[in-house]
């Protein structure tokens, strides 16, 4: 996590896996997403991967069929989903850019808008 003036970067550091997410990293991501959802100082979320590679989806080498654990990682998945979609701030996906490019978020095509709209 890093913050640059208003806008709240998380960068997943898998870049061996291709930013695969196991369960923990998925509960990690969805707290990330909840703070700053819940952080009046953030005005946009930018999610972003290390190493060239945004995020290859669920490690599968973490999976297990048990019931029990498939349903929490899809429990995780659904609550990403709604931190996301349910945010006060825009979120967009992308890359560690440039500082400007990040502070000019929130005037891309390539984000989901909240109600918070950053000022200057």
């Amino acid at each position: 996590m890093e913050d640059d003036g208003p806008v709240r970067v998380l960068t997943l550091h898998q870049s061996g896996r291709h930013n695969a997410l196991n369960l923990t990293g998925r509960q990690e991501l969805l707290s990330a997403l909840r703070d700053a959802s819940r952080d009046e100082r953030c005005r946009a979320v930018v999610l972003s991967g290390a190493g060239g590679s945004f995020c290859a989806g669920g490690g599968i080498r973490s999976m297990t069929p048990a019931p029990e654990e498939s349903a929490a990682r899809m429990e995780v998945v659904a609550g990403i989903v709604r931190a996301i979609v349910g945010t006060p701030s825009p979120c967009a996906p992308g890359t560690a850019g440039t500082t400007r490019s990040r502070r000019n978020l929130w005037r891309g095509p390539a984000f989901i808008p909240g109600p918070r709209r950053a000022s200057g």
